[in-house]
């Protein structure tokens, strides 16, 4: 509810009170100073629970935008820092590489894994690809925590977050769900295939059908 509809709440208040009081009792003004001490009596005690009731309606409906603006911008913060991170990304095994070079390096890693050795492959260089995991997991979690937003807004917040990631780093997030519960979970609960956005050669289908039939079971 806007501020003018609380306001006109407010202004609208007495008029049920007044009209109510005039169908019951004979409508005309009174030269007795006790009758309009007795109507105004009449009048605060109707009116005044309920313009402090729409009040504090509006302070909480206040309280809770700025709450959702502030979570929303503290989410776009952190989404602009992730991009900074990944930019200059860099692990205590990554020699030489940095940045997208590196992450590039790590999945042509599990890219060439054979399919029966792609979990071992997965968790051989987890190290390496952990950070970044964990720096994914945590934006799709403050997100999937925050009260104010309802469940649209978490989705539509989430694929915005799928959509800033390279097609590099949504693959080795994806890869992530064969050995870590909660990149499954967080993959399942907002289904990455709706962002649409993962280059993929053909030689890397069965990869990606290898992740998707994971995290759908």
């Amino acid at each position: 509810m806007s501020s003018t509809k609380y306001i006109l709440a407010i202004l609208l208040t007495p008029v049920f009170p007044f009209w109510f009081y005039f169908n019951h009792h004979e409508a005309s003004l009174s030269n007795n100073q006790i009758d309009w001490g007795a109507f105004g009596s009449y009048m605060g005690g109707v009116t005044g629970p309920i313009v402090a009731a729409i009040t504090l309606l509006f302070l909480i409906d206040s309280y809770r935008k700025q709450s959702k603006q502030s979570a929303l911008q503290i989410f776009l913060t952190l989404l602009k820092d992730h991009v900074e991170y990944v930019m200059g990304y860099t692990t205590q095994y990554s020699k030489s590489y940095k940045g997208h070079d590196y992450l590039d390096w790590l999945w042509k890693v599990i890219k060439g894994s054979q399919e029966s050795e792609l979990i071992v492959h997965i968790n051989k260089n987890y190290g390496e690809i952990q950070p970044l995991v964990t720096s994914i997991q945590l934006l799709i979690e403050l997100i999937d925590r925050e009260p104010t937003f309802n469940k649209s807004e978490k989705s539509l917040y989430v694929l915005q977050i799928y959509s800033r990631l390279t097609s590099v780093e949504m693959k080795l997030f994806l890869a992530s769900a064969l050995i870590d519960d909660k990149s499954k979970y967080q993959l399942k609960k907002y289904e990455y295939e709706q962002c649409r956005i993962i280059s993929c050669p053909d030689d890397e289908n069965w990869l990606l059908e290898r992740f998707s039939h994971e995290i759908k079971t």
